[in-house]
């Protein structure tokens, strides 16, 4: 399912990619999987696997500067922190576009304790196991487009491009990461991302159709038109795809009038008019939308043929919060709304 939404799963998998590379590290900024009270001391990971708990490291023990000296100005906030900033490669960015999202690693408000350390350790994600009783501080704060296998065990490789920016840490700026994490269904992160990912599509659903079902509820029909209505009907009944026993409850011209379609020589080809009906499924008791353009196939001079024909609409009925009734599809409402 094509959706684009910021979501802990997403975030997850995208950020697996973030530490998962083997090559060496500037040790101003490093990761680790082993947590130590004290920052300096937690060993640089190089290969973590995707139940591990994840620590982002600012070690400046070999210079003279201090975590404070790394704090820098989110241009789009104004506020100080230490930021790392995701983005996901042209490839990945989706149709209007995506802005990096930017995330302070250190607590608010930034004390004197943390702006005069040497060293400091953040959590990025919990361990697998404790994924469930933890939500991590990066959950609502990046956007990540990610096409992924999670099926039958394959490898998940997730694309994408990040950087950093801080006073003291010029060198650190960017990086393109595409890491392969094997066994990923097996794992408890798995585990927990496939169902936050199934809790997160439950909820679109849920809020889909009582979109859907208020536009159908408020909707009124642009056009008065008895015997094309009919017309409708008995189309749905000899529909090669339609069982009869499947009623069709309501029919909705959103259009007032019909429109021509001509080919590149102007010639009339149809006339034709958008609708959505609503029908009810007998074997599972569900009321279904979906729309097509209902007309005649033109005769020539200015006649056209006797039986109804269908075809997709050019465009889609677009709703509330980016829902859509798109082209060819059914989308299910409440039937109470059309006494079903």
């Amino acid at each position: 399912m094509n959706r684009l939404y910021i979501d802990f799963a997403a975030i997850v998998l995208m950020l697996l990619a973030f530490v998962g590379v083997s090559r060496a590290q500037n040790r101003t900024l490093y990761f680790s999987n082993q947590y130590r009270s004290d920052a300096a001391t937690m060993p640089q990971t190089d290969s973590f696997t995707v139940d591990d708990p994840i620590y982002v490291v600012l070690n400046l023990s070999n210079g003279k500067n201090t975590i404070g000296d790394l704090v820098s100005t989110d241009p789009n906030t104004g506020k100080k922190n230490f930021w790392l900033c995701f983005s996901p490669g042209a490839a990945e960015q989706n149709f209007k576009g995506v802005t990096p999202k930017c995330v302070g690693i250190l607590p608010e408000p930034l004390s004197d304790e943390v702006l005069n350390a040497k060293a400091y350790a953040y959590m990025i994600r919990p361990s697998g196991p404790d994924l469930a009783r933890n939500k991590t501080d990066l959950s609502e704060g990046v956007v990540s487009l990610m096409s992924a296998d999670r099926n039958d065990n394959h490898p998940v490789e997730v694309p994408f491009t990040y950087y950093i920016y801080g006073k003291a840490d010029r060198a650190l700026n960017a990086g393109d990461v595409v890491v392969s994490c094997d066994g990923w269904d097996k794992s408890a992160t798995g585990r927990y991302v496939k169902d936050a990912e199934a809790k997160s599509n439950n909820e679109w659903d849920t809020e889909t159709k009582r979109i859907t079902t208020a536009y159908v509820s408020g909707h009124r029909s642009q056009r008065a038109d008895p015997q094309l209505e009919k017309a409708i009907r008995a189309w749905w009944r000899g529909a090669p795809t339609t069982v009869v026993i499947n009623p069709m409850l309501r029919v909705d011209f959103v259009k007032t009038d019909y429109e021509y379609t001509r080919n590149e020589f102007g010639i009339v080809l149809r006339k034709s008019i958008d609708a959505f009906y609503v029908f009810k499924l007998k074997k599972d008791g569900k009321c279904y939308v979906s729309s097509r353009s209902f007309g005649y196939e033109s005769l020539g001079g200015g006649a056209f043929g006797a039986e109804l024909k269908a075809w997709l609409p050019n465009g889609v009925i677009r709703l509330a919060n980016n829902r859509e009734i798109e082209r060819d599809n059914e989308y299910e409402i409440d039937c109470a709304v059309v006494g079903g």
